[in-house]
């Protein structure tokens, strides 16, 4: 004669298999289109992957054009990305402690007389954005533009579209940019300090002699 609690626990581990198998073929695939899971599989754009390092950058011709307070700049007026029907040109490169951490760029259509719509693109491979809002944007310090900017967050990059420009800008960031500033202000600061030691020790020494 069977055992009914053997029975029960057979069913009951049955039935558990099944919802983990359903969880399973629900859940993002995060090499596949249709979530910000998929933001973070491809972590950059086209050839160029945030965390990448300055040197990889240069063998794609970028040279430095600028450092300010968002890091070292790189650009390459010739480079170009093309992703669906259109392409990313004035593409900007921000690295901090020899590390990519913000990619920008302005979005145009190949087809230029095309109608092709860059937000419905972006959600087919990524989802719906995370955060949708307003915002205005002073031009040239006299004419304020009405905009909208669209936002896709995962857990390693952040994905932001702005309109209200010519053309939209599109940037895509390092989520722990914060966390590498710090980290380059930082060596920055203990960089100065060694500096500063050295200059007192040479000092120093021909105050001596």
């Amino acid at each position: 004669m069977s055992n009914p609690t053997k029975t029960i626990n057979i069913i009951q581990l049955f039935f558990l298999f099944l919802v983990f198998v359903f969880l399973m073929g629900c859940s993002p695939k995060p090499d596949k289109p249709g979530s910000v899971a998929y933001l973070d599989f491809k972590n950059g754009i086209g050839e160029i992957s945030l965390g990448s390092s300055v040197a990889t950058l240069k063998e794609l011709g970028f040279a430095l054009d600028h450092v300010g307070e968002s890091g070292a700049c790189y650009t390459n007026d010739s480079f170009q990305i093309t992703f669906g029907d259109f392409h990313l040109d004035n593409i900007e490169l921000y690295c901090l402690s020899d590390r990519l951490v913000h990619i920008s760029g302005k979005v145009n259509r190949i087809n230029p007389s095309g109608d092709s719509d860059l937000l419905k693109f972006l959600t087919i491979l990524f989802g719906e954005p995370t955060n949708a809002q307003k915002h205005k944007h002073i031009e040239d310090g006299i004419a304020v533009i009405d905009g909208v900017s669209y936002v896709w967050r995962g857990n390693k990059s952040e994905l932001a579209v702005y309109y209200g420009f010519l053309v939209p800008l599109l940037n895509i960031s390092d989520f722990h940019t914060e966390e590498a500033k710090e980290q380059a202000d930082q060596a920055q600061r203990e960089k100065k300090e060694k500096e500063k030691k050295k200059s007192e020790s040479e000092r120093m020494l021909k105050q001596n002699f």
